[in-house]
């Protein structure tokens, strides 16, 4: 369905430490929530959304710190924040299935492990590395977050997930700052728009980088009950690559799917280089009625 036709209703709850979750519904049929990953909200799942509610209630909600989902960042956080946030839509909205990018498959994939109620899971490239995380950019990434130093966090994010253009590594650092600032403060200056801003969702990344330090030890996922698909992107990183099939060996029964041609953000609208119409027929497979 075309989004300028769709009808989003706005709905929250409460977590159990009281952080309010907002989260946007569309469409008829078995409820499934799609769960966003860093440096996006539910808005960017909206046209996938589209494509899945003729079949599927689905729900988008804000992960904490953003969006419809606001909370600044507190040292010590952990996924198991992240769980009971997502345990509570799923209460609310009755759903069972669970789809999750990059981050927020690792929350999915936890959520799978440790929540009873989540019948079937789908994890689109969660950030694992296998050759160990970057520790010294963690490291300075701690040290930028501490201070608010935004520009210095989005750089240093995106080298951390090997997601950033080949510019960004040839660049001087001094220079990709500089760049940045101008950014932020062009941005800060213009009206606001469809999406949250930058600097609202660089504010964000710790709770990513919290997660993904919490979520190496794969041998966890060995406890997932449920049915498992895991989605990946042929242009994604080679390490999202090899994480997925470490966690083919270690997930009972998952089922491992590579779509051809697309990326990283392929679950994003269009306009945010996403390539929904790729992503859609996998989910609405793997999520549909199942033949007798």
């Amino acid at each position: 369905m075309p989004t300028s036709l769709l009808t989003l209703t706005d709905a929250a709850v409460i977590s159990t430490d009281k952080t309010r979750i907002g989260y946007r519904s569309v469409g008829t049929g078995p409820a499934l929530v799609l769960v966003q990953g860093a440096m996006g909200t539910c808005e960017n799942f909206v046209e996938l959304a589209g494509m899945l509610s003729d079949s599927f209630t689905v729900i988008l909600p804000d992960r904490r710190g953003r969006g419809l989902s606001p909370r600044p960042f507190e040292p010590g956080h952990q996924v198991a924040r992240d769980v009971e946030d997502l345990a509570a839509v799923l209460d609310a909205t009755g759903a069972t299935d669970v789809f999750g990018l990059s981050t927020g498959a690792l929350v999915a994939l936890e959520a799978a492990r440790v929540l009873p109620g989540i019948r079937r899971v789908a994890a689109f490239d969660p950030p694992v590395y296998l050759d160990g995380l970057p520790d010294r950019l963690i490291a300075r990434f701690h040290r930028e977050a501490a201070r608010g130093d935004v520009p210095g966090m989005l750089i240093t994010s995106m080298k951390v997930t090997r997601l950033a253009p080949r510019l960004v590594e040839l660049v001087p650092r001094r220079l990709l700052e500089a760049g940045m600032r101008l950014f932020l403060r062009r941005e800060a200056r213009g009206e606001p728009g469809r999406y949250a801003s930058t600097d609202e969702l660089a504010r964000a990344l710790p709770y990513e980088v919290a997660i993904v330090e919490e979520l190496q030890d794969l041998v966890r996922f060995a406890a997932i009950d449920a049915e498992t698909l895991l989605l990946g992107a042929e242009h994604s990183p080679a390490y999202m690559r090899a994480g997925l099939a470490a966690l083919a060996g270690i997930i009972p029964a998952a089922e491992r799917v590579e779509l051809a041609g697309v990326g990283h953000g392929a679950a994003w609208n269009a306009d945010q280089g996403g390539e929904p119409q790729a992503v859609a027929p996998a989910l609405r497979r793997f999520f549909g009625p199942r033949p007798d």
